[in-house]
């Protein structure tokens, strides 16, 4: 029975067991010590009654004796006969034989106090073992009431047979989900707090740009057109600085809400490698950067096309926008059993070894960044990108040399 899996249940199993066979024995004990009683007063009573026949009937000696000793059949019925005269016969109620009526009360009374004195002890046995439950009870309140005042501290033992034992785990295991519900939380609104903060702050200069360049084309009326248009390619320039920020802000929210459901299938790697080069060539031809690509172009692998070929662009651009004139910026993708590896390697100025473990953080714009316009997003959307496929994503690089992007997808999830 699963009811007996309980500590507590066996624990208490054990002491009703115990009491109730010392109490048996208590019983046994005193019938034994009553029939003892009556056998010395019935044979006290009989000696009485042989003395006071032989005294009067000294002949009749050996007949009397032999009655008690041998049986009373011969003289039973006669006997009889007489007693009932005097109303003494078998069916005299115990408590109306004078000999009998002190081991009756004596007998009744003992069996009274025996089971009384096992109630009572059985009662407090049972009240102390429902104390126990309930103080446990009452610990799993208080433990509640403290979790609603926000300490997570307390824990329970737990690993022990029992349903206390195991409710004392699930309320570890609850208390130690809404810890970490409550810290992720938190964290959540710290981070919206971070992400309003660098969203303020980026657009902060291009609306700030607009705004000039709008007063000045209203307080000059009279300016020229050559002027006014440079003015208005401005504003056009930090709109569309405006609408990519915007777009990269909304990719970036919902990369993080993981909401994006990605098209996840065989797809070739050249396609994709060849639709993350496909926006960049014309701003690599303007520093004179060659971007070539390596690879078996019939390698495939289970992906989301689009968003994966998002991911390699922005790296791309990113070593093209640091790539030195007439450098060159190489994708290549190498196949072995258990994963496809795609490397994205430039001989550009490199990057500080201080400044690594940094480049992927939100918002992060290296000392030596070349682009003043850029935000510092890219590289954090590629990593969520390839991170939300299983993948993984790690940067090697020197100063003066070049950098190297190395991303791994496994071909299957173990």
């Amino acid at each position: 029975m699963e009811l007996f899996n309980n500590r507590e249940i066996k624990k208490f199993t054990f002491k009703f067991l115990t009491l109730f066979i010392l109490f048996i024995i208590a019983i046994q004990l005193l019938n034994l010590y009553n029939i003892r009683r009556l056998n010395q007063v019935i044979i006290k009573q009989n000696i009485g009654v042989i003395g006071a026949l032989v005294k009067e009937n000294p002949a009749s000696e050996k007949a009397i004796v032999d009655n008690y000793t041998k049986g009373y059949d011969s003289n039973y019925n006669y006997g009889l006969s007489v007693m009932q005269k005097y109303s003494y016969d078998e069916g005299l109620e115990a408590y109306k034989n004078p000999t009998m009526n002190s081991f009756y009360t004596y007998g009744r009374y003992s069996l009274m106090f025996c089971t009384l004195a096992f109630g009572v002890v059985f009662y407090f046995l049972l009240l102390i073992d429902i104390k126990q439950t309930f103080k446990k009870i009452k610990s799993f309140a208080l433990a509640a009431e403290r979790i609603v005042e926000g300490d997570f501290t307390n824990y329970f033992e737990d690993g022990r047979e029992g349903d206390i034992y195991v409710l004392g785990h699930q309320f570890n295991q609850m208390t130690k989900r809404l810890k970490e519900s409550i810290e992720k939380l938190n964290k959540e609104k710290l981070n919206l707090k971070d992400i309003i903060a660098d969203i303020t702050h980026q657009l902060k200069t291009p609306l700030a740009s607009l705004i000039t360049f709008n007063e000045i084309i209203r307080n000059e009326p009279y300016m020229e057109c050559e002027e006014r248009n440079r003015f208005l390619d401005m504003s056009k320039g930090q709109l569309d600085r405006m609408e990519w920020l915007i777009k990269s802000l909304l990719k970036m929210a919902r990369l993080e809400a993981g909401v994006i459901n990605f098209n996840i299938k065989e797809n070739i790697v050249k396609n994709t490698v060849l639709k993350a080069i496909e926006g960049i060539e014309l701003k690599a031809k303007e520093k004179n950067i060659t971007i070539s690509i390596k690879g078996d172009e019939y390698v495939t692998f289970n992906h989301d096309s689009e968003w994966t070929g998002e991911a390699l662009s922005n790296i791309v651009k990113n070593a093209v926008e640091h790539g030195r004139k007439y450098g060159k910026v190489e994708l290549s993708w190498d196949e072995t059993p258990l994963f496809i590896e795609l490397k994205i390697e430039d001989d550009g100025a490199g990057i500080a070894k201080e400044e690594i473990p940094k480049i992927f953080k939100r918002f992060y714009k290296g000392q030596s960044s070349a682009n003043p316009t850029s935000i510092g997003i890219g590289l954090y959307i590629s990593k969520n990108i390839i991170e939300a496929q299983s993948g993984s994503i790690k940067v090697e690089s020197k100063q003066g040399i070049g950098t190297k992007f190395i991303i791994t997808f496994l071909k299957h999830i173990i």
